[in-house]
């Protein structure tokens, strides 16, 4: 009798389960198709969201000539380290160097510099790299500078930027008008800021890094993954390493997160990249990337465009993958849930400033 009613029981519970399943399917589709019918235009006169969006892309890339956007052979900085530059545009990019960024010529050059491309009003996320990994270089052969643009409609010379050059002495404003569609532009203009700020191989750092504001750098981490680079032969004068993307797919439907209108992009897949987050390069070959791209047409993503159009397909640059596990972009539900290992990894993306402190905690801890 209680074998029955075992069996009685074990038959409902699956028959509720499955209509529960049935249920949240049902209510997934009709959720789905109410969307799509809501987003439908009922006046043929009106835009669809796509043509929104690519508006609103194309708008901002104008004539998509890298070189309009890089201006080469034209000073655009506006701030580097406690210097105010006129923005004089018959200055070449030779004009007024700053000696505080340049290499010591007693001192060996700087192992790595870490660019930060930051924004001027990003200056809390500013604050909190200051206060935990960046201070990981008072050990390290290593310098952070942050790179900033300028915002549409701002007078930079009321927004507080003055002071926080004069304190801290880590910031370069390119006179580059911020616009999320063109950040490759932006990097492009610090590849420019890095190439004409140390124009001797012999004085350049041995490797740039670029991160985002968001990303927690363990610097001593990175120090010994690109020591042991070096050490098995990996590192040349075109290396390039970080987070390798491979066959990911184009998203033409404007709905989706990162849509490309087919105008920029018709094929059905992008190169193997390097995920902007982190990424890091040998210093030889950042003036053959930035030199190369002069000319092509800009590419909204900058990671893609630059890693991966110019760097890979352009010039035949092989793409250095670190262990997911040593840079984690996007981070998968396991790690949200187990946590990131900030003793062993080298980059974690995005981090929040509680992130960033709790890694740095972490990862001191003896």
């Amino acid at each position: 009798m209680g074998t029955l009613t075992r069996t009685r029981r074990r038959r409902e519970f699956a028959r509720k389960l499955a209509f529960t399943v049935v249920f949240f399917i049902f209510c997934t589709f009709a959720l789905v198709n109410y969307q799509r019918s809501k987003g439908k235009s009922t006046d043929a006169s009106e835009q669809s969201p796509d043509d929104n969006v690519m508006n609103l892309i194309l708008s901002a890339l104008g004539s998509r000539n890298t070189t309009a956007f890089v201006k080469p052979g034209q000073n655009t900085l506006l701030f580097d380290s406690l210097i105010l530059v006129a923005n004089n545009p018959d200055k070449t990019d030779n004009d007024n160097r700053i000696e505080s960024l340049q290499a010591d010529p007693v001192k060996p050059p700087l192992f790595a510099l870490v660019v930060v491309i930051s924004e001027i009003g990003h200056e809390e996320e500013r604050h909190v790299i200051r206060e935990t990994w960046y201070k990981w270089t008072e050990k390290e052969n290593v310098r952070v500078v942050f790179f900033l643009g300028v915002p549409p409609n701002q007078d930079i010379q009321n927004s507080g930027i003055n002071d926080e050059v004069a304190e801290f002495n880590d910031v370069v404003v390119d006179d580059f008008e911020e616009n999320y569609y063109l950040l490759s532009a932006k990097v492009l203009r610090m590849f420019k800021w890095f190439t004409t700020t140390y124009p001797h191989e012999g004085t350049r750092p041995k490797f740039l890094i670029k991160v985002d504001h968001d990303v927690f750098l363990n610097i001593p981490n990175l120090v010994k993954h690109l020591k042991r680079e070096e050490t098995q032969h990996n590192v040349h004068s075109d290396y390039i390493g970080g987070r390798l993307a491979s066959s990911t797919g184009v998203k033409h439907n404007a709905r989706e997160d990162s849509f490309i209108p087919t105008e920029l992009l018709p094929d059905a897949g992008y190169p193997d990249y390097l995920v902007g987050g982190c990424y890091f390069l040998q210093s030889a070959v950042v003036p053959r990337i930035y030199e190369a791209s002069l000319g092509e047409q800009l590419f909204i993503f900058e990671d893609i465009f630059l890693t991966g159009m110019i760097a890979h397909d352009k010039l035949g640059i092989q793409l250095h993958d670190v262990n997911p596990a040593g840079i984690v972009i996007a981070p998968t539900f396991a790690i949200r849930l187990f946590g990131w290992d900030s003793k062993t990894g080298i980059a974690y993306h995005p981090a929040n400033a509680k992130l960033m402190k709790q890694y740095f905690e972490e990862a001191n801890k003896v």
